[in-house]
């Protein structure tokens, strides 16, 4: 007697487990979900075009390609039982966030990392309900929907998916998108209205898919410019007529060679390495293992214009066609003080290209 007393309380335990299991089972709003839909899955191509050049300086944020938008119908007729239902999109094959946004139609659009860095695909889409469409929205790397509810009568649904091809960051080599699926599609169910934390089924049948149609070379655009060396030979303080003057005179190209077409504009910024001459406007001050005193170097355009270090202007020979400019410069030494200490007398000078 003592030992069926004692193992009384330890069936009852199980007992109120069990039931405890099954009042949270039958408590869910999905647990009985059923939904129903008439129509079918389809797939959509996206026709981006399959070569796109970029020039290399092109702001974050430039649109690569228009925005481009994939048929919009009344696909589905839906009914659904104990659970949230509405059409809804969500990425496929790139849905890690790059940082850039865009914007479409008033909606503040994710660009979602591509396989080409630099590169980016913007995604948005908009919902059909009953016969209306509705606003677009940002399409999410999980399934979201703008319009959710319990609909026990049959309500017609669409999905509109709008994307487009966005720089994101430096575009350093040439790189290639596959034809891939990037934004899926479909009526979904849920049991709270839609989330991250909220998980949707798509209703089986009507599961779309949106396709790059074919793959996509990126191109980034600039010029080839070769190293140049100006020797200016030896000139005696002689030739020097007091600060100010020149000597040594030298003109010579700054070749941009192979510039393609496609660009707006090309811009360059001459900078010398050690700094300008104290005392002095645009002229280079000579490189520290130079033993001379007294003189610098100063660049010009071989007609006399001046060369102006440190800024940036615009290549008027370059009006968006493929070609190759010879820029036609002049260096010289130049007495910056009365006295002129022979000696080696070197400067150098670096030059950024600007592409947009």
């Amino acid at each position: 007697m003592k030992c069926f007393h004692a193992n009384q309380p330890t069936r009852f335990g199980i007992a109120f487990q069990l039931m405890a299991l099954v009042l949270f089972y039958v408590g869910s709003k999905g647990a009985w979900a059923a939904a129903s839909c008439v129509g079918e899955a389809r797939v959509y191509e996206i026709y981006f075009p399959t070569s796109i050049s970029v020039p290399r300086d092109a702001p974050v944020g430039t649109l690569l390609t228009p925005w481009k938008t994939t048929a919009g119908s009344v696909q589905w007729t839906c009914t659904v039982t104990n659970a949230y239902l509405g059409a809804a999109a969500t990425t496929s094959a790139y849905n890690q966030a790059s940082g850039v946004t865009t914007t479409y139609n008033g909606a503040t659009v994710s660009v979602y990392k591509t396989n080409v860095a630099g590169v980016g695909i913007a995604l948005a889409h908009r919902d059909l309900m009953g016969v209306s469409w509705k606003g677009w929205l940002d399409l999410k790397n999980y399934w979201y929907g703008g319009w959710w509810g319990n609909w026990t009568t049959g309500i017609n649904w669409g999905v509109q998916v709008v994307s487009a091809l966005v720089k994101t960051d430096a575009i350093a080599a040439t790189g290639r998108i596959p034809a891939v699926t990037v934004a899926q599609t479909a009526v979904v169910t849920t049991r709270e209205g839609g989330g991250p934390a909220d998980p949707a089924s798509p209703v089986p049948n009507t599961l779309s898919y949106h396709n790059i149609a074919a793959p996509i070379s990126i191109v980034p655009l600039s010029c080839t410019v070769p190293d140049v060396a100006v020797d200016l030979g030896e000139v005696a303080t002689a030739g020097f007529k007091g600060v100010g003057s020149s000597a040594g005179n030298r003109n010579f190209n700054f070749n941009l060679n192979n510039c393609p077409a496609g660009m707006r504009s090309v811009s360059l910024q001459v900078h010398p390495t050690n700094g300008i001459l104290a005392g002095t406007v645009d002229v280079a001050k000579l490189n520290a293992n130079s033993s001379a005193k007294g003189v610098g170097v100063k660049l010009q355009w071989a007609n006399g214009n001046p060369l102006t270090l440190d800024a940036k202007s615009q290549v008027a020979d370059y009006q968006g066609q493929a070609i190759s400019i010879p820029l036609k410069w002049n260096a010289a030494y130049y007495q910056a003080d009365k006295i002129i200490q022979p000696g080696t007398a070197n400067a150098s000078f670096e030059v950024t290209l600007f592409y947009e």
